[in-house]
């Protein structure tokens, strides 16, 4: 199947084989970021409070338990203590080790466990952690079970001492957070004889809790039961697709059916009728979804930009992507403004080039779109790179959604000014080419802040359905 393409610039996570033209430089590493991890280690305090927040340290080792200093997966922690909270749920370690947060809300011995979100045979857990009940003045928060997003819902909280016997004495004030980002919550408030009534609305489906803490005793703190919420009804369509198609080519179009939240609305269970500012289109049939998504089969004709519009066939609910229509075997890069750079500092930012296994590149990434790129068949090459610049490539053979070539540019910078060049992208087929300008200074030329910014990626629009342009294949 012909289908969009990135690619990215620079030297990542392992390396299958690697390879270079417009200036071709030396053998490229592609370092795999779970290289050498086989495992974690999780540091944490032997006891703690329940309602009481400590911080605990995810490392990860090698199969000698050295520290894999190039771990660069992400690691999700999760407790066996069902009502903990785990901040962050899920972080990138640094240097192989990473540091969290942890409030447990039950009594008895618990643990922490750390598994790679990609590899999950990579894992370890804490030693039993001793939760005792409170022994300090806290809160009980009392909430509902259950919860749709987007709807109020009524919790108590309590104020208690140690013995858990309420207080009506408290007079401090309560503020209020919850694992929902999105949620609407009271602001600061008083409670009446040690407790009161709140008003609250979660907009993000999934187990939820509300946390309330006193705004000066930090350890004055108490945590709701986990809330279940379900998406509310479908407000619209989240439609998916290449940025660009071929002409007479039918590609994959994602629908998905969301509520004003943006959560998939699973029990959606209307049709939708599918249109295009295309009149030459081939659209699918009206069609119903299954848990609220849909996959079908578009063809475009007419070249240019173009639209597909999915609308419910009774209600309002609609949603809409664009594209833009190539003629077949046609190759239009789309890699963006290559940043600039600073004499003598490697060129480009890490960026990622697979997500399973997760695997990572130093450089600017070369995109193009249309073609014969299933697999990712292109060849680049460059014409009058500055110098100290190449166009390099690596291979990847690793699973079916890292497979194919990727090509970027790399290298260090060696002289200053401002050059002109072009990169050019070609396979069986079709072949397209682009023109960049870019500058580079002289370290001394720069402030502390400037040199900072010359280093950082250059902002360039990604397709939402990169997932498609990477997954499909000829």
């Amino acid at each position: 199947m012909k289908n969009n393409f990135f690619l990215l610039i620079s030297a990542a996570s392992f390396l299958i084989s690697a390879g270079c033209s417009g200036g071709a430089g030396g053998g490229v590493a592609v370092k795999q970021p779970g290289q050498g991890a086989t495992h974690f280690s999780i540091t944490a305090q032997a006891s703690s409070t329940v309602g009481a927040a400590f911080n605990f340290t995810v490392t990860a080792l090698d199969a000698s338990s050295n520290v894999a200093a190039k771990y660069a997966g992400t690691v999700q922690v999760t407790s066996s203590d069902f009502q903990a909270v785990l901040s962050p749920p899920k972080s990138k370690l640094v240097s192989g080790m990473g540091t969290f947060s942890a409030t447990m809300n039950t009594a008895g011995g618990q643990t922490i466990t750390a598994t790679d979100t990609v590899a999950a045979s990579i894992t370890g857990t804490s030693a039993s952690i001793d939760v005792s009940a409170a022994t300090v003045p806290h809160f009980s928060v009392t909430a509902p079970a259950n919860a749709t997003a987007g709807t109020s819902f009524k919790f108590t909280v309590t104020a208690l001492d140690g013995a858990n016997n309420p207080l009506p004495s408290y007079s401090g004030t309560v503020s209020f957070t919850s694992s929902d980002s999105q949620a609407s919550l009271p602001a600061n408030s008083t409670l009446t004889n040690g407790t009161g009534s709140f008003n609250a609305t979660m907009k993000t489906a999934g187990s939820q809790v509300v946390i309330a803490a006193d705004t000066i005793t930090a350890s004055m703190t108490g945590t709701s039961s986990a809330i279940n919420v379900s998406p509310a009804g479908t407000t619209h369509f989240s439609v998916l697709a290449p940025t660009y198609v071929d002409s007479g080519t039918a590609f994959q179009l994602d629908v998905t059916a969301l509520d004003a939240w943006n959560n998939v609305a699973s029990a959606y269970s209307g049709m939708a009728h599918f249109t295009s500012s295309d009149g030459a289109a081939a659209l699918p049939v009206d069609s119903g979804f299954a848990a609220g998504t849909g996959v079908f089969s578009v063809t475009l004709n007419t070249l240019g930009a173009q639209t597909v519009t999915a609308t419910d066939t009774v209600t309002s609910i609609t949603g809409t992507f664009s594209t833009t229509v190539i003629p077949e075997n046609t190759l239009v890069i789309t890699s963006g403004q290559p940043p600039n750079g600073t004499v003598g500092s490697a060129y480009g930012a890490v960026e990622s080039v697979c997500d399973t296994p997760p695997a990572t590149i130093d450089g600017f990434e070369l995109e193009a779109a249309g073609g014969d790129i299933g697999r990712r068949s292109l060849t680049w090459v460059g014409s009058s790179l500055p110098p100290g610049l190449q166009i390099a490539s690596v291979t990847l053979t690793s699973s079916s959604q890292c497979f194919g070539n990727i090509w970027f540019i790399d290298g260090t910078p060696t002289t200053a000014g401002t050059f002109t060049f072009s990169v050019t992208a070609s396979d069986s087929t079709a072949s397209g080419s682009a023109s960049y300008t870019i500058t580079f200074a002289n370290p001394q030329a720069l402030s502390a802040n400037q040199q900072e910014n010359s280093l950082l990626p250059a902002v360039r629009v990604r397709s939402k359905s990169r997932r498609n342009l990477e997954g499909e294949k000829e």
